[in-house]
This record gives C-alpha cells, structure tokens and sequence, in this order.
C-alpha cells in the first residue's frame, strides 16, 4: 500500500482585531502607524481555472497602453489609474433619496441637467404644446433630469456627455499632434500597427490591486484649533476606510471586467519593523468602520445644508472646453 504525501497546510496568519481606539490613534497619534495597507487578488469574470486571459487597460495618447518592463523582464499593465479608482469609489457616498441628513457621510449635491415642462400643472394646459412659452406660461412642476455630483466624477466632461455621445474610433487611437506626424495611420499602404486601436494584453501571472490609506499625510492636516484638527483627521480617516474596505463594482471598461478572487489582506505598517495583518474585512470590522465614519461626520453635519442643486448650462460648458482647447499649446 502506498500514501500520497499531502502537502503541509500553512495555517493563515492571525490577524489582529481593531477597536474604535485604534482609530483614534492612527488618526491623531503622531507615533501612530505610517500607513495601512489593502493587497487585493482580482481575476477577469471570464477566468474559470486560471488567471490568464485578455485584459484591455486603459489607452493614452502617443503611448497607447501603460505598460513597463522591470528588471526581471517581467511586464506589467497599469489597467485603472488611482485617480480613475478614487472616481470609482464616490458613489458609495450618495445618500439614498428621502435619507435624512443625520445618516448622510458627506454633502449631497445635485446637478439638474435639463428640465421639462410636467404637462399636467394649469400653465402646461393653458400652453398646449408650444415649444416657446410667454412670461406667465412657465411651469410651476417642471420635471427635473438630474444626477448627483459623486456620480458625474468620472469624467470631466461627463456632464456634456448627457447630451452629445461621440463614437469611438472604428480603427485608429488618437494621438498628439507631434506624435501624430511620425505616427501615420497608414504606412506603405497599410494600415500603421501603431496607430491602430489595440487587442488587449495577456496576464500571465495576476492581477492586483493596491490600496494605501496615508496616515502620515492625514496626520499632517490642520484645523483652527486642536480639537477642530482631531475631527478632521477622524473623519477624514473613516471616510478612507469606508471607501476601502467597499467592493466596488471592477466593470472598467469594454473587455476588463473583473471580480475579487480571494480574501482581502490588510496591513498595518509601522514606521519601523514588520507590518502587522489586521482585520478590516470581517463583517464585524465593517460595521465599526461604517458606524465611526457616521460618528465623525456628527461634528460636520449642522454646516451642511439640505440637498443642494446647481443647474447645468451646457452652452457654459462648451464655452469652457473650447477656451481650454485653445490656450492648450500645440506639441513641438
């Protein structure tokens, strides 16, 4: 008779629980942690048995993908940039409609795209169907298309967007005026491997995301006084952790849709000796971080006022965007 020798199991590393003083602490001691710190194993929603597959990053003009190669000659693709994650993350903080204002975290805020006549009030009827209405005509219930501002952060130009889609190009990325001159979109009659939009990269190892709470710098931010400097960094860091510890939907774009693989790892890192693994994962650690980021936000809520709106002027915005592309210098 023969056995099959097992592999010893590893058993996972005992992760040290954190209390409401803890967070106290790494947001106002300055002897506290420098950092804490999120590894996250991500995997495309089309891998079943291994992490391989087509991923597409995204594109940037003249250099099209973001790809660097290290010292080992292994390359690895920037697929969403921290600004593009940190946009990601500002849903979570809109406040579901009819939610009081002592449960919101942040200020909410509204951006009223268009409106349209509600058809049904006494100076809809007196008015019939007249595109243009006479002073007096107006109407008193007009319907309101809006968004809330955390939803429009994605794009600068995501408010314009609502009313003038344009295509993507069929074949050909675009570049900068300069790169454009040696990059052609045809070459010798063919169509320029360069220029044309491109197929994706293949993973080879993992995916992963970061995520790094700086408390170094939160720990650097000052209010009046001493006190006024503590709720600041106590509420800054509970919206941090929120935001962190939320699983956002990875839908990046068009052929990048990924899902969480494993268990989250979270570290505390000292400022010196080894980082310690603690627990921000657990149902329970969410409930304490969700309740303290709520506490925090007590002290700002009176200076809040109710939801408020801004009335988007499109004519205003294309104004902006045009005088923005004109002072932009040309490359050279």
């Amino acid at each position: 008779m023969t056995t099959k020798h097992e592999p010893e199991q590893t058993a996972p590393p005992k992760l040290t629980p954190v209390s409401i003083a803890d967070l106290d602490k790494w947001a106002t001691d300055p002897a506290g942690p420098v950092a804490l710190h999120l590894k996250q194993k991500l995997v495309a929603v089309e891998s079943m048995e291994s992490d391989e597959g087509i991923n597409y990053p995204p594109t940037y003009a003249d250099i099209g993908y973001n790809i660097d190669t290290q010292s080992d000659a292994t390359r690895v693709a920037l697929i969403d940039r921290v600004g593009a994650q940190a946009n990601r993350l500002e849903p979570i903080f809109i406040a579901a409609a009819g939610t009081q204002r002592d449960k919101w975290l942040v200020p909410q805020i509204d951006i009223v795209l268009h409106t349209e006549p509600c058809g049904e009030c006494d100076a809809c009827k007196k008015a019939g169907t007249k595109k243009k209405r006479k002073e007096g005509e107006e109407c008193q219930s007009p319907r309101k298309e809006k968004r809330s501002i955390l939803e429009l952060a994605h794009r600068s130009a995501d408010a314009v967007v609502q009313y003038c889609l344009k295509d993507a190009p069929a074949a050909f990325r675009k570049v900068g005026l300069t790169a454009a001159k040696y990059m052609q979109e045809f070459r010798d009659g063919s169509p320029n491997p360069e220029r044309r939009v491109l197929g994706g990269v293949v993973v080879h190892d993992r995916i992963e995301r970061d995520v790094t709470v700086n408390l170094v710098a939160l720990r650097g931010l000052r209010g009046k006084d001493e006190a006024e400097t503590n709720h600041i960094r106590k509420y800054l860091l509970g919206l941090s952790l929120v935001a962190a510890t939320t699983d956002i939907d990875l839908f990046l774009r068009g052929g990048c849709h990924l899902r969480y693989a494993s268990e989250d790892k979270w570290q505390k890192v000292p400022r010196r000796g080894d980082p310690t693994q603690i627990d921000l994962a657990s149902a329970q650690a969410q409930t304490m971080i969700r309740s303290y980021a709520s506490d925090q936000a007590e002290h700002f809520r009176d200076k809040w006022p109710e939801v408020v709106e801004h009335h988007f002027n499109l004519n205003e915005a294309k104004k902006l965007l045009a005088k923005k592309d004109e002072e932009t210098p040309e490359e050279g």
